[in-house]
């Protein structure tokens, strides 16, 4: 997982039409009920346009 940011963190640094805001970072499971705190708060960010 850690790859997976660094690698994202370089292509976002080398496109100026990008702004890198947060990371958002969990881990999911197949276990019915699993918490996906981070995805969630993704996309309440994403509705509030930030």
């Amino acid at each position: 997982m850690v790859a997976q940011v660094s690698h994202l963190t370089k292509i976002t640094a080398a496109t100026p039409q990008w702004l890198l805001v947060d990371v958002y970072m969990d881990i999911s499971t197949s276990k019915t009920g699993s918490s996906r705190k981070e995805f969630n708060r993704m996309l309440d960010d994403c509705t509030s346009h930030k």
